[in-house]
C-alpha cells in the first residue's frame, strides 16, 4: 500500500534564497530514509542539485546550520522541529518548495 507524503525544501531565511531556483548548482541535504523517490520528484523541477545523503537527521541539521548545505529536504514534523528553534535558537528557516511523494506506508515490507 502506498501513500502520499509531503516534503519541504527548507533553507535559512537569510535573503540568499528567494525561490527554489536559488538552490540549483548547490548542495542539498536529505536523510537517507527520506531519499526514495524524493530526488526523482525534485529533479523534475531542478536539474543541477547535488544531494548529500545523511544517515541521521542530527548531522543533517548540523551541516545545514553550518552552511555546508544550501537547503535540506524534510518531512513536515522535521520542519516543525527546526522551525520551533529546537536545534539552534534565533535561526530562522523558510520553505522554498513543497511537494508530494508517493511512498510505501510505514511498517510495510519493502
Amino acid at each position: 500500500m502506498y501513500e502520499y507524503q509531503e516534503y519541504y525544501v527548507v533553507s535559512l531565511d537569510n535573503g540568499r534564497n528567494k525561490s527554489i531556483y536559488n538552490i540549483n548548482n548547490k548542495k542539498v541535504g536529505i536523510v537517507e530514509e527520506n531519499s526514495k523517490n524524493v530526488k526523482h520528484v525534485l529533479n523534475t523541477k531542478l536539474d543541477r542539485v547535488s544531494y548529500v545523503v545523511y544517515k541521521d537527521q542530527e548531522k543533517l541539521y548540523s551541516d545545514f546550520l553550518d552552511n555546508k548545505t544550501r537547503a535540506i529536504i524534510v518531512k513536515e514534523n522535521q520542519y516543525k522541529y527546526i522551525q520551533n528553534n529546537n536545534i539552534n535558537p534565533g535561526i530562522k528557516v523558510k520553505i522554498l518548495y513543497k511537494f508530494n511523494v508517493n511512498t510505501k506506508k510505514q511498517g510495510e515490507q519493502k
